[in-house]
This record gives structure tokens, C-alpha cells and sequence, in this order.
């Protein structure tokens, strides 16, 4: 389903979009995920391979992804000027904003998503990750349609984030609680 969704979209969007709006959609796109390949993201695995977890493990290393995602998208808000003067495309001043608060959805999903690998929720991640491309697609068309460009492609990207973190957190029925045990993330961090 998320290959027939995105050969949609991107039937749709090539008739309607020129290479240097696709380009210029990449550009921020990879930006931001390099910006978030650097977060801890391997903590997600931690928690999957770890013999025996607990509650604290989890709260920790949501609130350590939380907040390193709030610090690398603030690097990026602050680098984005730099960017796109060197790059010499000044439309990632509006595009790199919006298109980088993929890293904080990203992260946001990061212990809810091990939750689901942990059990081997494999059906509930499929679940989650169709409704997610679903929603992407409409977004996108919809944006398309309307004719707001480029945007309809960033858009989606952000929507399919976003609609993966909060299906993840659905699927997992876990909340994060508001406690931060540096013990914890210790204990996980020769994997993660």
C-alpha cells in the first residue's frame, strides 16, 4: 500500500512540478535527515535488544530523544540562513523550517515504535505505516490540487511524520510519564 500511494503521488506530482521544485524538496529533505541521523536513535534499538526493560528505561529515553531532537532542530533553524546562502536557494529559508520538524516527529516515535518491535507487533507497524502513507498522499493531493507547489510534496513529508509518531504512541498504548532516570539511558547506552 505505501508503494501504490507514493506511485500515485508521484504520478500525480510529476505532472505538475518541475525538477527544481523536486530538488529543492530533496535538498531540505536530506538536510533534515542528516541533521536527524545524528540524534540517538539507536536508543530504540537498545530497547529492543535489552533482555529485560522497565518503565524508567523508556520514560528516559523518550525524554532524551525529545530533547535532542528539540536541540538539533534548533540547530538547524539557526544554520538554515547560512544554508541557503551557500547552497544559493533561498526558498530553504521557509522550506528547511517546516521540513525539520521531521526530526522531532521522527524521535518522538522512537520508544513507542521499539515498544512495537519489542512485542513483534509487526501487524499494528503495517497498520501504522499505511495510514501514515495514506494520509501523506491525500495531504499531498489535496496541497497539489489546491496548488500550493512544493509545498504539497514538504507537506506530506511532515504529515507522514507526524502520523506515524502519534500512530505508533496509538498502537503501542504507551505514555511517556514525565521522569528522567540518567541510570537508565547509562544502562543502555553501550548499545544505543
Amino acid at each position: 500500500a505505501p508503494s501504490a500511494v507514493a506511485g500515485l503521488v508521484f504520478l500525480f506530482t510529476s505532472r505538475t512540478l518541475g525538477p527544481k521544485e523536486f530538488g529543492l524538496v530533496a535538498l531540505a529533505s536530506a538536510i533534515a535527515t542528516v541533521a536527524g541521523a545524528l540524534a540517538p536513535v539507536g536508543f530504540g534499538q537498545a530497547i529492543v535488544q535489552r533482555k529485560t526493560i522497565e518503565r524508567r528505561h523508556l520514560d528516559s529515553v523518550f525524554w532524551l530523544c525529545v530533547g535532542s531532537s528539540i536541540l538539533f532542530y534548533g540547530a538547524l533553524l539557526v544554520g538554515t540562513p547560512f544554508l541557503a546562502r551557500y547552497l544559493g536557494a533561498s526558498e530553504l529559508r521557509l522550506l528547511l523550517p517546516v521540513l525539520g520538524l521531521r526530526i522531532i516527529f521522527d524521535l518522538v516515535g522512537t520508544v513507542p515504535h521499539a515498544v512495537l518491535g519489542r512485542t513483534m507487533s509487526f501487524d499494528k507497524m503495517a497498520i501504522r505505516t499505511t495510514v501514515a502513507s495514506v494520509m501523506g498522499g491525500v495531504v499531498c493531493l489535496g496541497a497539489l490540487w489546491l496548488g500550493y507547489g512544493l509545498w504539497a510534496l514538504a507537506l506530506s513529508q511532515l504529515v507522514l511524520s507526524f502520523t506515524s509518531a502519534a500512530g505508533s504512541l496509538f498502537a503501542a498504548r504507551w505514555w511517556p510519564r514525565l521522569a528522567y532516570d540518567r541510570r537508565a539511558v547509562a544502562e543502555l547506552a553501550h548499545f544505543g
